[in-house]
């Protein structure tokens, strides 16, 4: 009998030792007996977290387009010599993992929004997921409806629409799996039950400290980190949020485990110092005063409460904020100095909440370091906040209300009370969440609903303003222009306004007073590249213009105009491509085709993967052909066929290619080459006028009238357009 006895206790200690290994992997401690049914459980409790975070940002995903640099960002990541810039500190900003990614992503679904937002949306619901675990392992009370808020906060919709964005996903994947693997490595869990104290054959004043490290799972936790490092600026937070929770954890951080986390404070260094190069190395705004040292100081000081009272307006939220300004600055100074007295008290009554309340609130600002560090090191003229900057931070505050709710549940006399009363706050809450979240995805339809709305909750937002104005440019431009006009005097004296009047101007073919506007920019911001090639095009279209009217004298003048712009812009750039290609085009303007071919092989030398020269030098070799040797059309279409591999998106590409087959009286081929430019670009006047032409000159009057009228639609005024409009009705209306 005792035999029998004794085997069953041994079976029983086996399979207790068995459930340990199984408990580290899928926490925490059920009942003997019960894995099966405790897996289950974690299982819908995922499940329930992914299912809210794709639902709230179902709208986005499935309906939403485009917005602000998405396209433009494409257009840059097709080639591999755009995969390999990447790579390098030449793309602008340093995240070449994500963006690697992206290009993939762009071989695949082309110029769909579907496709992007999709893998934003996987991506949100995987980070949701780790976070959980996360905060399990750390034992954080209320730590799955810490989680369900994350997933339904209406501050992440921006961060699943904006697929320019995309990496901070990324960045923030790797940054969870690595901190994730990290705490499991450490053992860092739940306290473990008596009744398996009795089979570990541990105490429970045993010390977990000091643990056996797997190599593997240290190795796979610092290549995830460099993953992070790679993917996006976010992924430099993670030795600090580390450290701070092995500090809470564990009451100190032992030299040992200084040790294995100095490789990840080297990896964050590294991605820092390559960050501030790559920021002060290039400038995507441009267009405001710089900020003075002391002043982006006490801007990134007042940040860290804007992003902590960003939290809590849920609706509706703006899609870029406003300039900082004194009073807003004070009122979000004071609030941080809050922030700071509270961790301080929190730290003198730690012995009565816990070390847990100190360390939440100095992890609020470690996991802003990406957003405060931009603003420090930024080279950009003008410091905006946007939503995604806290994606990472924003699961503190997530953490901070759970633990409100489940402290005032606990308030309750009964458990049974308290159970529910856990509930109902827990739905009021999460339904609070969601519903402002779903409410959210209508603004991020296009760009044009995003820079409306936008500008709606703010009209003194200049940024707003003249991005709504250039969202309306193509399809609109009187409107756009009145937008323009509505800013009153600061129209005159923003660069930005300036620069989109200066584009809306161009839209009109209002050239001379595009040529003003521009004049005025150059003058507030004499170092600004792009300006200067804007005025140089303003320059070269008036000079175009001035010829088609049979002006020469005024058309060299202009000509010469935009030569004299594009000499002062090298100055400023004398290794940006773009000048040359504007010079070369110039040039070939003038007849001057020598001249300009050489000034487009040297912007390619700079750059052979510079599409729009690549373009215009084989317009330029068309033109030498038609004048010359017409047996060399035969090599110009053979270096177009490159481009299009090359750049299979490229609008310029193919207009200039149905350019050249209607030059040559090749119509079906003309046609199709426009349809294929318009799919590309469907705002494009001119696209559709040529389109008119070719179709007219196929004797498909009815179709030339349609193409026609969708170019007026465009441009009323658009007197190509007017014209070949009327000769096609003249034919249909003719009997023969």
């Amino acid at each position: 009998m005792s035999d029998v006895v004794q085997e069953v206790v041994t079976d029983e200690r086996e399979r207790d030792a068995h459930f340990l290994a199984f408990a580290d992997a899928y926490p925490y401690w059920p009942a003997a007996g019960e894995e099966r049914q405790r897996v289950h459980h974690l299982v819908w409790r995922a499940a329930i977290i992914v299912a809210l975070a794709t639902l709230v940002c179902s709208h986005v995903a499935l309906r939403g387009g485009f917005i602000w640099q998405d396209e433009a960002m494409l257009d840059r990541l097709w080639s591999w010599g755009a995969l390999a810039r990447t790579w390098t500190l030449a793309f602008g900003s340093f995240r070449p993992l994500s963006l690697t990614v992206l290009w993939i992503e762009h071989h695949f679904a082309g110029l769909t929004p579907l496709p992007y937002h999709c893998v934003s949306l996987v991506l949100h619901a995987v980070n949701c997921v780790l976070l959980w675990l996360i905060l399990r392992r750390l034992d954080a009370r209320g730590a799955w409806l810490a989680t369900a808020l994350f997933a339904a906060h209406p501050v992440h919709v921006q961060s699943v629409a904006w697929m320019s964005e995309q990496s901070h996903l990324f960045g923030s994947t790797f940054l969870f799996f690595s901190m994730w693997l990290y705490l499991r490595m450490l053992k860092i869990r739940p306290p473990m039950p008596a009744e398996y104290m009795m089979w570990s054959g541990r105490d429970a004043n045993d010390s977990e400290t000091e643990v056996e490290v797997s190599p593997i799972a240290y190795s796979i936790a610092l290549l995830a980190s460099i993953a992070a490092v790679l993917s996006d600026p976010v992924g430099v937070i993670l030795p600090l949020v580390l450290t701070l929770l092995i500090l809470w954890k564990h009451g100190t951080v032992s030299k040992a485990e200084w040790l294995r986390l100095s490789p990840f404070f080297g990896i964050a260094l590294a991605g820092i110092a390559v960050g501030c190069f790559t920021s002060f190395s290039s400038d995507d705004q441009g267009l405001a005063p710089l900020l003075s040292i002391p002043r982006r100081i006490a801007v990134a000081w007042q940040a860290i409460s804007f992003y902590a009272f960003n939290l809590v307006r849920l609706f509706p939220r703006p899609f870029v904020h406003p300039r900082w300004h004194l009073v807003g600055g004070v009122v979000y100074g004071f609030g941080t100095l809050g922030l700071l007295i509270a961790g301080i008290a929190a730290w003198a009554w730690r012995r009565r909440v816990g070390a847990g309340a100190t360390i939440l609130v100095l992890m609020f600002p470690a996991m802003l370091l990406p957003a405060l560090l931009a603003i420090l090191t930024g080279s950009a003229r003008a410091i905006y906040v946007a939503d995604y900057n806290e994606y990472a931070a924003s699961a503190v505050a997530m953490v901070a209300i759970a633990w409100v709710i489940s402290c005032v549940s606990s308030k309750c006399s009964t458990e049974t009370r308290q159970h529910v009363a856990r509930i109902l706050l827990a739905f009021a809450a999460i339904g609070l969440l969601s519903g402002f979240a779903v409410a959210q995805n209508w603004v991020y339809a296009d760009a044009k609903t995003v820079w409306r709305t936008a500008l709606a909750q703010d009209p003194g937002n200049m940024v707003a303003r003249a991005h709504y104005a250039l969202a309306l440019m193509d399809e609109e431009p009187e409107k756009a222009l009145a937008v323009l006009q509505q800013a009153g005097p600061e129209a005159d004296s923003d660069v930005m306004l300036l620069d989109a009047g200066a584009k809306v101007f161009m839209c009109l073919e209002r050239f001379d007073d595009a040529i003003s506007r521009y004049l005025l920019a150059q003058r507030l911001a004499p170092d600004d590249v792009e300006i200067r090639l804007g005025l140089a095009d303003a320059y070269l279209a008036a000079g175009t213009q001035a010829l088609g009217d049979e002006r020469p004298q005024d058309a060299s003048d202009r000509y010469s105009c935009a030569l004299a712009v594009c000499d002062a812009a090298l100055r400023l750039g004398p290794k940006n491509p773009a000048i040359y290609d504007k010079m070369g085009k110039v040039l070939v303007s003038e007849g001057r085709f020598g001249e300009g071919l050489s000034q487009f092989n040297r912007a390619l030398s700079l750059d052979h993967h510079f599409i729009p020269a690549r373009v215009h030098r084989i317009d330029a070799l068309f033109k030498i052909a038609m004048e010359g040797d017409s047996g060399k059309v035969a090599d110009v279409i053979g270096e177009l066929n490159e481009v299009f591999r090359t750049a299979p998106n490229d609008f310029e590409a193919y207009f200039v290619a149905a350019s050249i087959k209607l030059q040559l009286k090749q119509y079906p081929d003309a046609e199709t080459f426009y349809r294929i430019a318009i799919r590309t670009r469907p705002t494009s006047v001119e696209a559709w006028t040529d389109l008119g032409v070719a179709q007219y000159k196929l004797d498909e009057f009815k179709d030339a009238v349609w193409s026609f009228d969708q170019a007026l639609k465009l441009r009323p005024n658009a007197e190509a357009a007017i014209r070949g409009r009327r000769l096609a009705v003249a034919n249909l209306k003719s009997p023969n």
